[in-house]
């Protein structure tokens, strides 16, 4: 079980405590949430919204949270500049997406991956396939390898590691703004990418902050009959999701 307290991911998360490919064993891997610092007074964490508040900063570890909010605020920066360069792609203006990224929900997660054990149960990966719940994720990856993305075939390709980059994926919520336009990519890793050793990685996943209406944009509204995605906010919609794969790990 993970030890993440209710509603929040900040903090340790266990080897086994999530199921992100529904129906499938228990990922091996395991994880450190961060998120954005907010202290008691902040309006998010006195109406209760989930995930709002402190970070959990490990007390041994000397340097560690400078050098995870000097990574964090900067990512943020890019997260918010590739959201305009998809507002452009998609005839918007280029702030389009601006208001609802100004106090982003954006979680860093640091992952670990162990090789492949003997006694793994058929069919369990690092992380299952999955396609990411929000907007847009940030990964960084090492030289280990071991994501795979699955192609318009049906095939799974390996995203091969490139010193000095990003993949960037297309979550969920970019299907529900462009009614299907775009599609966020399924994706899953496997231990090890065949080296033989522990795998890491750093996923920053940039989300709108939780009030945000997600909804057909005005360039891709059909011309005849309603959006295939009835409208929600956008905390509606990773609470969730977030529900459903730590509820498959519990039972």
């Amino acid at each position: 079980m993970s030890n993440l307290p209710r509603g929040m991911m900040r903090g340790w998360d266990p080897m086994l405590a999530q199921v992100l490919d529904a129906g499938t064993p228990a990922d091996l891997k395991e994880s450190f949430y961060l998120g954005t610092e907010q202290g008691p007074d902040h309006p998010y964490v006195k109406a209760g919204v989930r995930n709002a508040g402190c970070n959990h900063w490990p007390s041994d570890l000397p340097g560690f949270r400078e050098a995870a909010e000097a990574y964090f605020a900067p990512m943020c920066d890019l997260g918010r500049h590739l959201m305009r360069l998809i507002a452009l792609s998609l005839s918007l203006e280029e702030g389009y997406f601006d208001a609802a990224f100004r106090e982003p929900a954006a979680t860093l997660r640091l992952l670990r991956y162990p090789p492949q054990p003997a006694n793994a149960a058929a069919n369990q990966l690092g992380a299952g396939a999955h396609t990411d719940y929000g907007a847009i994720t940030l990964l960084a990856q090492d030289e280990c390898g071991g994501l795979e993305v699955e192609n318009a075939a049906g095939e799974w390709i390996r995203a091969t590691p490139v010193p000095g980059t990003f993949v960037i994926n297309l979550g969920d919520m970019i299907k529900r703004w462009t009614d299907d336009l775009y599609h966020s990519n399924m994706h899953r890793v496997m231990n090890g990418g065949g080296a033989g050793r522990d795998r890491y990685s750093m996923a920053l996943f940039f989300n709108p902050d939780p009030f945000t209406r997600v909804e057909c944009v005005p360039s891709c509204r059909p011309e005849r009959g309603t959006p295939k995605y009835a409208p929600c906010t956008a905390g509606e919609h990773v609470t969730e999701m977030i529900r459903r794969s730590y509820a498959s790990a519990a039972s």
